[in-house]
Formats: C-alpha cells, sequence, structure tokens
C-alpha cells in the first residue's frame, strides 16, 4: 500500500513540477497575455506585462553580475549542443524569476481587485 501511495506523490509532484515549469515558458505568455486582457482585466494583464518585462531585466542583470557557468554536462543532460551554452551564464534562471514573479503577482492582485465571497 505503501508502494502506490509513494507513486502517487511521485506522480502528483512530477505535474506540479511541469506545471511550474510551463509557467516560466514563452509558449505560455503568447497566449496567458492575449486572454488575460481579452477576457480577465486589461488593469491586471498591463501590470503583469511591465512586471514580466521588469523580471525578465532583472534576471538578465543578475545573470550579468552574478556570473555563474552553467552546470557541467555529466550532471545536467544537454538536450541541444550548442556552442553558444559553454559562453552563457546559467544562474540565476530567467525562466525561474519569471514563473515565480508573474502568477504570484496574479493572484494577489486578484486577491486585492475583486471581491471573493466566501
Amino acid at each position: 500500500m505503501a508502494h502506490i501511495q509513494n507513486k502517487d506523490q511521485a506522480a502528483a509532484k512530477i505535474s506540479f513540477r511541469w506545471i511550474a515549469t510551463e509557467l516560466g515558458y514563452e509558449p505560455f505568455y503568447i497566449t496567458f497575455f492575449p486572454a488575460l486582457f481579452w477576457n480577465v482585466d486589461s488593469y491586471l494583464a498591463r501590470h503583469a506585462v511591465l512586471l514580466w518585462c521588469l523580471s525578465m531585466y532583472v534576471g538578465q542583470a543578475s545573470k550579468a553580475l552574478v556570473r555563474w557557468k552553467r552546470p557541467a554536462a555529466p550532471p545536467a543532460i544537454r538536450l541541444e549542443q550548442n556552442s553558444n551554452l559553454e559562453t552563457e551564464f546559467g544562474f540565476p534562471s530567467t525562466h525561474a524569476i519569471v514563473s515565480t514573479t508573474v502568477p504570484f503577482y496574479c493572484l494577489y492582485t486578484c486577491f486585492n481587485r475583486y471581491e471573493v465571497g466566501n
């Protein structure tokens, strides 16, 4: 029984991490921002886009300041064999910054802007 529960928990953790990863990719934002403008609120969408731009700027600026190299290839599997990846810096991840700041800002703003009934 414990083995089945561990498999279910592992599947839930993998699903959560996959969803969190998708929140930082460009295709998500290509569909998210227009849907936010058209269906939810232009105030929220404008501020989310500004926060997205600021997060990308701060992420790239912090990469230039910190200058930590990407991890070596054996522990991390390289999906692309691109020589530019050797010269780029890997930390902090702009995708991680954006996938954290924009969704939490949207939730914070929605809870403060709209009345949520009990």
